[in-house]
């Protein structure tokens, strides 16, 4: 599932991302871009990646063997009615 193309990298898509704790983010799956809400996607160039401990947020961590791609039944309540989800 996807949200829409990456605004910073020509090829990548924006996909929603379950972190280490839980939390649905937003992330490029062709850079190391992420957004905390769809609605940031459009006004932000997105979060940087701090790999000492994989966090983007205080509280948010993508680390590896940690995370999953997200599913429809993960999206919050807003961003299913509010945007356009793709398959594939």
């Amino acid at each position: 599932m996807w949200l829409q193309e990456c605004p910073n990298f020509d090829q990548g898509l924006v996909r929603p991302l379950v972190s280490a704790e839980g939390v649905v983010v937003l992330y490029c799956d062709s850079g190391d871009c992420t957004w905390l809400t769809p609605a940031d996607v459009e006004t932000s160039p997105g979060l940087d990646l701090d790999l000492s401990d994989w966090s983007i947020a205080p509280g948010i961590h993508l680390t590896p063997g940690q995370t999953r791609w997200a599913e429809a039944d993960d999206l919050p309540p807003t961003w299913q009615a509010d945007y356009e989800w793709h398959e594939g």
